[in-house]
């Protein structure tokens, strides 16, 4: 399936280079990300965002399933499969993210861990995210091989797979000699690997235009070329909850850019039980994406709790028509003056701005879209440039892409402490700048 292209990135080539002794890619390249029910989300959408901002004449992205139900993630998100085993097309690049049963009862699923066998002995790029690497360490594909997997996880890994050739620790992503099989730590490492991959293919162009895309961070950017800099920061470990948990909405529309709602609601998620995440939607049918996945909402804006934390993030349609959508504006307009929080991520901003909520105060958007919200809303106070996170009282709007998981982890530091966010950074492997970029988010006086 195309999906249309919204940022950036395309090549003229009918073929592209892969790796040493694997067939050449012809374009556009299929790009498919294997799901199973207990999905933890972020290690499916970060790929799917930065493949698919190859540009749909470089890279065909889609998910592939069992069958074609919706997939329950961990926290209750639902996810659509596009394609079946049976009907997916033959893959260029394998892509297994992982979920709470990534280390049991995946593994004795013979038609996922044969998916993956098959299409791992043809395809030019193998990848795995986190724990995904049980599944192609179960499918034989690292016999022999150096890999990775989610920080403090690798001794299971070894012993419960010895023929894995060498089990690193130290990096945030592993290629194998010939670079045909990747594996990652997982979380914000996922985006670095993946970016990894599309540099091999598609260069250095068409890798710098997807992370600028993607906000990445000059270290994230750094890491996609030499994981061996840095590791993930903390670990995961329970954390007492509030005794209240609060309300988290994130809206969700057409057009969205997947990685802007996922990742807010990964980071509260997170945060257990002191957080009751949920997407909403004008209606309870699922929304299509900027790049046609496709994910179901929780609620509408008629039945939707009232929001303590509520998260903006953007859409292909966050400056032109979603600004006119009345009933998405007034609900936005009345779930904040409830909220204790009030948060965008990218051209989010837009949409807090057009129900007046940016007025007088110091924010941010996406980059290169600065003047664009100064013109179109005028009684905005500051637009910064220069912060990736800005806070302006309980108003809190950040870059987007990478930023948006940083902006939501200062957002949850606010309310539980910095250990919960070394926690919350350690189950996502933040890298050190992105830890670095939360807490040095500006703070307008």
């Amino acid at each position: 399936m195309n999906h249309p292209r919204v940022m950036l990135g395309i090549t003229l080539c009918v073929t592209v280079a892969c790796a040493p002794g694997r067939r050449e890619i012809e374009l556009p390249a299929q790009v498919g990300i294997v799901v199973t029910d207990g999905l933890f989300i972020t290690e499916a959408s970060a790929p799917f965002d930065v493949y698919v901002r190859a540009g749909e004449d470089n890279v065909d992205v889609f998910y592939v399933a069992e069958t074609m139900d919706p997939i329950v993630g961990y926290y209750n998100e639902l996810l659509y499969p596009d394609y079946t085993f049976d009907t997916a097309p033959e893959l260029d690049v394998l892509v297994v993210p992982s979920g709470a049963n990534s280390m049991d009862s995946d593994l004795q699923n013979e038609a996922y861990i044969g998916y993956i066998r098959e299409q791992a002995e043809r395809a030019p790029y193998v990848t795995s995210h986190c724990w995904g690497a049980f599944a192609l360490a179960a499918a034989g594909v690292l016999d022999g091989l150096r890999a990775t997997t989610f920080p403090g996880y690798t001794d299971d890994l070894g012993s419960q797979f010895p023929d894995i050739g060498e089990l690193v620790t130290t990096d945030r992503w592993v290629a194998d000699d010939d670079g045909a099989v990747v594996t990652s730590n997982g979380g914000l490492a996922a985006y670095e690997a993946s970016l990894h991959v599309v540099e091999q293919v598609f260069g250095t162009e068409v890798a710098e235009g997807v992370a600028a895309g993607l906000v990445f961070d000059d270290q994230n950017l750094s890491y996609a070329r030499q994981p061996q800099i840095g590791s993930a920061p903390g670990s995961a470990e329970a954390l007492p909850p509030l005794e209240q948990p609060m309300n988290v909405a994130v809206l969700i529309m057409d057009g969205l850019y997947v990685g802007e709602a996922t990742a807010p609601y990964d980071i509260f998620a997170h945060a257990g039980d002191s957080m009751n995440v949920y997407f909403v939607a004008a209606t309870e049918e699922p929304i299509t994406g900027a790049y046609g996945d496709r994910l179901a909402p929780h609620y509408t804006f008629a039945n939707a709790p009232q929001a303590d934390v509520l998260v903006i993030p953007s859409g292909a349609h966050s400056m032109d028509a979603q600004l006119d959508d009345a009933a998405l504006i007034a609900w936005v307009a009345d779930q904040a003056a409830g909220a204790t929080w009030i948060t965008s991520h990218c051209w989010g901003a837009f949409t807090l701005a057009s129900a007046g909520l940016l007025d007088g105060l110091e924010v941010t958007t996406f980059p290169g879209y600065f003047e664009d919200l100064r013109t179109a809303f005028p009684a905005i106070g500051v637009v910064r440039e220069d912060a990736r996170i800005v806070r302006h009282g309980n108003v809190v709007t950040s870059a987007g892409g990478l930023a948006a998981y940083e902006g939501a982890l200062y957002v949850v530091e606010q309310i539980l402490g910095g250990t919960a966010g070394d926690v919350i950074a350690g189950g996502l492997v933040f890298s050190e700048a992105n830890l670095d970029n939360v807490r040095s988010a500006h703070v307008a006086p």
